[in-house]
């Protein structure tokens, strides 16, 4: 068995509002690096209850999902299937990996804790995926757009005038 990758970043938000950021604006922050429409790309949607899906949407209004969302428990924590293989292509149930994403209190701040586990399940894939999202420019990079993205206020959508 594989031993999971974990990943780890301290943000200054409280665990509620970072998780409330993290997932609603999901969109605002996810690289587009690490999503299956490339420069197609348009954004990311957790749907937030377990059972739902973690999915992208392109510029198309198409949706790609990524994995079915296993726990949802805002404030604390968000496990969601994985089932992105190494091509960008959708892994089967059996074949997918998961993610947890945990919130918890570090002074007045948060560490966000992801932990990227069963990746043995994508068979031949699985040493191609641990090396990209084990690496910089995985999961630490994820994290640190977020943390980002969460450094500035939200601001409200521009209206056409």
């Amino acid at each position: 068995m594989a031993e999971p990758i974990v990943s780890e970043i301290t943000v200054d938000a409280l665990p509620a509002e970072a998780f409330a950021r993290f997932v609603g604006d999901m969109g605002r922050w996810w690289p587009m690096a690490y999503s299956r429409g490339g420069a197609r790309f348009a954004t990311v949607h957790v749907e937030p209850v377990a059972g739902g899906t973690w999915f992208e949407v392109d510029r198309d209004g198409v949706e790609s999902p990524w994995g079915e969302v296993r726990a949802y428990d805002p404030g604390h924590r968000l496990v969601v299937g994985f089932n992105v293989a190494p091509d960008r292509g959708v892994e089967p149930l059996e074949r997918q990996s998961e993610v947890e994403f945990r919130f918890e209190p570090a002074g007045e701040g948060t560490r966000i804790v992801a932990e990227h586990r069963n990746l043995d399940r994508h068979g031949e894939g699985a040493e191609a995926i641990r090396q990209g999202m084990a690496s910089d420019h995985g999961w630490p990079l994820i994290l640190a757009s977020f943390a980002r993205e969460l450094r500035f206020p939200r601001t409200p959508a521009l209206s056409a005038s």
